[in-house]
């Protein structure tokens, strides 16, 4: 469930993947980004 990809608020904080809701948040600061299925962006 973990990621390498680096928060965009913060280049040491790490995105953790929610695969269900197809979501990727920041674990230290909250911020929530959408990943298109398929893609990755």
């Amino acid at each position: 469930m973990d990621s390498d990809t680096a928060c965009p608020n913060g280049g040491k904080h790490k995105l953790v993947t929610d695969h269900e809701s197809g979501e990727m948040s920041c674990s230290k600061c909250g911020i929530t980004t959408i990943v298109h299925e398929g893609t990755g962006d």
